[in-house]
């Protein structure tokens, strides 16, 4: 007979509220598990949101060892995604050492860190080089740990929403240069892929994307989907670091000269429901489209 009265271990899902912190205790919930999603502000709007789905919320500062401790209680696996900083500061990179340090602690069977694509490789990027810090000190402390590193989130292209809805889109990337992109539903189903065979993912590093498109074709789609003409704009790096910083403009220099090399094939192979990029705002996921409930398959 079972013991109902065992309670199941939860996952912890740390800057829930952050979107693909919030995708993931989503999906993991809609696949049965129990969720508990480390916040900092249980006033905000999403948190509630969560909560309203079925999450525990844990209300809580991932800069704090004492913290995260209480947070890990009654926790098996961890998904690890660390606040981001528009400064590029390190405050990333010992949030992710706290984190990793306290899973090991607490013995966690398996840690799944969300990185970029990139960050594995030799870089001036300053968004790569921190992610690679923290991607150093947990194999450096032998956690069972799963490195799952995205390209460029479809969900970026919301930062572009005014010049869309005037039938823009300007890049200073040229109009043939290929970007890799992925949605963060897809980053979760395979992150919960990998929580549910451990075996196959313990150790293992993976870059994430689901298509490949030239800067043109993404405009084409976008005039596909909204339904009216958006013209590919390229505009000058001066401009364009004006408007973003340096830290930014370093990251899309290196896009327009090296760029994403995740292997799509391989990926749909395990994940043959990836999104493609057309798909994504089909489907409703982006704010400039009547938004509706989507319900991933594995």
């Amino acid at each position: 007979m079972t013991d109902c009265s065992i309670e199941k271990p939860f996952i912890l899902v740390t800057d829930a509220t952050d979107p693909q912190g919030s995708a993931m205790v989503r999906y993991l919930l809609q696949q049965g598990f129990s969720v508990k999603a480390f916040i900092d502000d249980p006033e905000r709007s999403d948190a509630i949101a969560l909560a309203d789905d079925g999450a525990e919320l844990f209300v809580g500062d991932l800069s704090n060892r004492t913290s995260v401790n209480e947070a890990l209680q009654n926790v098996d696996r961890v998904f690890s995604v660390q606040t981001y900083h528009a400064d590029y500061s390190d405050m990333e990179v010992q949030q992710g050492r706290v984190i990793a340090d306290a899973a090991k602690a607490a013995s966690v069977s398996h840690f799944i860190y969300i990185s970029s694509s990139g960050a594995n490789r030799q870089t001036n990027v300053p968004l790569f080089r921190i992610k690679g810090k923290i991607e150093d000190y947990i194999r450096s402390i032998a956690l069972p740990y799963t490195i799952l590193r995205p390209t460029f989130y479809m969900h970026n292209w919301m930062s572009w929403q005014s010049m869309l809805q005037k039938g823009i889109l300007p890049q200073p990337l040229r109009p043939e240069t290929m970007l890799q992109q992925v949605s963060v539903e897809d980053v979760s189903a395979v992150a919960t892929l990998a929580f549910a065979h451990p075996h196959q993912w313990i150790t293992r590093e993976l870059d994430l994307a689901s298509d490949e498109l030239t800067m043109e074709e993404i405009a084409q789609i976008f005039s596909q989907v909204l339904a009216r003409p958006v013209n590919y704009v390229q505009t000058s790096w001066d401009r364009f670091e004006q408007e973003v910083g340096t830290e930014r403009t370093a990251l899309y220099r290196w896009l327009e000269n090296a760029g994403y090399n995740a292997d799509i094939s391989v990926l749909r192979q395990e994940h043959p429901s990836l999104l493609t990029f057309k798909r994504y705002l089909q489907l409703g996921t982006f704010s400039l489209l009547p938004r509706r409930t989507v319900k991933l398959q594995n």
